[in-house]
C-alpha cells in the first residue's frame, strides 16, 4: 500500500502547474471553480436539472428561477386535474404538505426522486453527473469518471487538452484517475497513455 501513496504524492507534486476545477463533457472543459467563478461542480449539475423541467419563461434566462418554476408547475398540474372532486382532493394535499404535493406535481412532468433532490440542492449532484450523464469531474491533475472504457478516456484527453492546452503534453505531465464505479485508483498516467484510449496501458494503483 506504501507503494501506491508514494506514486500519487509524486504525481501530486508533478502537477503544480495544473489548477482550477472542471466539468469533462461533450468534448471539452467547462470551467467550475465557484472559488472563482458563479459556479461549482455542483451548481451546474442542479441548473441543468432544473433547466430540464422549469417552464421556459423561468429557465431561459441567465439563471434559472427554480422557486417560481415550482410554483407555476405546481398551479399547471392542479388545472390539469379531469374533473372538481380530483381538484379538491388535490387542494386538500397541497394544505395538508405543501412540500409533498410540490414533489407531487413534479414527479408528474416525469422527474425522478433523485432528480428532484438534485434540484433542490439535496442530492450528490457530482455523482448524479458522473453517472447518469457520463460527466467527468476535473480538479488539478484529478479526474474523476463513473466508468472508465475507452469512449470514457477519449473524452477526459479531449477534456484535459481543453482546459490546460499544451501543458498537458509536458513529458513531465502526470494525471490521476479515479473510476468511482469499481473505486479503483489509476495514478501516474501520461497524456499519451490517456488518449491512447488503451485500457490495458493503465496501471492500476489500488482499489479504495
Amino acid at each position: 500500500m506504501l507503494g501506491w501513496l508514494i506514486k500519487l504524492c509524486k504525481s501530486i507534486k508533478k502537477a503544480s502547474e495544473f489548477s482550477g476545477e472542471f466539468w469533462l463533457h461533450d468534448n471539452s472543459a467547462q470551467f467550475a471553480d465557484g472559488d472563482i467563478g458563479d459556479y461549482n461542480h455542483e451548481a451546474y449539475v442542479i441548473e441543468s436539472v432544473q433547466r430540464e423541467y422549469a417552464p421556459d419563461e423561468f429557465g431561459d434566462g441567465e439563471y434559472v428561477d427554480w422557486d417560481g418554476a415550482k410554483a407555476q408547475i405546481v398551479e399547471d398540474y392542479i388545472e390539469s386535474m379531469d374533473n372538481e372532486q380530483e381538484t379538491a382532493e388535490a387542494l386538500a394535499r397541497q394544505k395538508a404538505d405543501p412540500d409533498e404535493f410540490t414533489w407531487e406535481a413534479l414527479r408528474g412532468l416525469g422527474m425522478t426522486n433523485e432528480q428532484i433532490e438534485i434540484a433542490e440542492g439535496a442530492g450528490d449532484a457530482r455523482e448524479y453527473a458522473m453517472k447518469e450523464w457520463g460527466w467527468k469531474r476535473l480538479q488539478g491533475n484529478n479526474v474523476e469518471t463513473w466508468t472508465l472504457t475507452k469512449g470514457d478516456m477519449d473524452e477526459i484527453a479531449e477534456g484535459l487538452y481543453d482546459a490546460y492546452n499544451d501543458a498537458v503534453l509536458s513529458k513531465d505531465a502526470r494525471f490521476n484517475i479515479y473510476v468511482y464505479k469499481t473505486g479503483r485508483w489509476y495514478t501516474d498516467l501520461t497524456y499519451a497513455q490517456i488518449s491512447s484510449g488503451s485500457i490495458g496501458l493503465v496501471h492500476r494503483v489500488t482499489d479504495v
